[in-house]
């Protein structure tokens, strides 16, 4: 109608809001309005404009939980956890009301029906429902549980010598309002374990299969002892063990430690062979016998000077003269 009413010309300014109407914000379907909760669900809440003498707002209803007066919780050996609660001693609160409602009305004894009636608004729709909860704490972490019912079991891993606090109590689905806590403490059994150790003829293979069985932790380390070749020592804390029984708890033995010396045979070079329980090279071999040994080298023969064969043993002449000899020469020549 405004669009045909101004046809043809400038649509009239927007008309301002009056000094004496401001904004409110409330809980839809309610009446007198009332003021909104913290932590509220917004799909609950609505804004709209109000005159100023009638912006106020109502208290919301407070949400009560009534008393928890009892409580158990329990620990099987398989780790299941067994929570018990006692009714919550109004039934009505552990459904949301329903959206719709018969508002039929019995006029002169006769009753007239109006089912399906929609419902404006209903506290347990903010609330939500009372529950069954609990906290489960173990160690350094916890659980939160949730129940429908009176009683919950549920599988937790714990280990052997664990404490659980557990604290059960009742509290609406969605808000956080909830009734006094009842708390019961267990403690995990810690037993003792007989630990048998292997001998000192087992092999790497069966200490291994052992240790993985108990979990524990094992190291080993090789040596190259000929006498003792197929043999171990197991050592736990700088002791030998082998064959002797020991005991932990469940608790701990996780956190034990052995280490393990394999005796094995000596493994020579080649051209190397065990001579008096240590590697020696062959005869005709030099050189590291662990690493391999390789072959001398042949020896070099030692050179001498020629000698003659006939040596000339004749007197050689004397070129030189004698003076009675030159003398006899001048007289025959005389």
């Amino acid at each position: 109608m405004l669009d045909v009413l101004h046809e043809g010309e400038e649509n009239p300014p927007a008309i301002s809001q009056p000094d004496g109407v401001t904004s409110i914000t409330h809980i839809k379907g309610l009446y007198p309005y009332t003021a909104v909760l913290e932590g509220m669900d917004g799909s609950f809440v609505t804004t709209g404009l109000i005159k100023k003498e009638f912006n106020k707002l109502a208290d919301p209803l407070q949400a009560s939980v009534q008393d928890i007066g009892i409580f158990d919780a329990s620990l099987s050996a398989e780790g299941n956890l067994h929570l018990t609660w006692g009714d919550y001693p109004d039934p009505s609160k552990l459904t949301v009301a329903p959206n719709t409602t018969n508002l039929g009305i019995e006029v002169g004894g006769k009753w007239y029906d109006a089912p399906n009636c929609a419902v404006a608004f209903d506290w347990t729709w903010v609330y939500g429902p009372i529950r069954y909860k609990a906290q489960v704490s173990i160690q350094d972490f916890s659980i939160d549980v949730t129940s429908e019912q009176a009683s919950f079991d549920q599988q937790i891993d714990v280990k052997p010598g664990d404490k659980l606090n557990v604290c059960g109590y009742y509290a609406y689905e969605n808000m956080n309002y909830r009734s006094n806590e009842i708390c019961k403490e267990i403690q995990v059994e810690d037993k003792e374990i007989q630990l048998a150790v292997p001998s000192d003829k087992a092999t790497k293979a069966e200490i291994e299969s052992w240790a993985n069985a108990n979990g524990v932790t094992v190291s080993f380390t090789e040596v190259a002892d000929e006498a003792k070749k197929g043999t171990n020592e197991i050592l736990s804390n700088g002791t030998k063990v082998n064959g002797t029984t020991m005991t932990f708890m469940q608790s701990t033995i996780g956190q034990a430690r052995f280490a393990v010396t394999l005796y094995v045979g000596l493994s020579c070079g080649s051209n190397a062979s065990i001579v008096n329980g240590a590697c020696a090279c062959n005869q005709g071999f030099e050189g590291d016998p662990i690493k391999g040994c390789t072959a001398k080298p042949n020896p070099t023969p030692e050179t001498t000077p020629p000698t003659d064969p006939s040596p000339d043993t004749s007197e050689s002449p004397d070129p030189t003269p004698s003076e009675d000899s030159q003398d006899t020469n001048n007289e025959e020549q005389n």
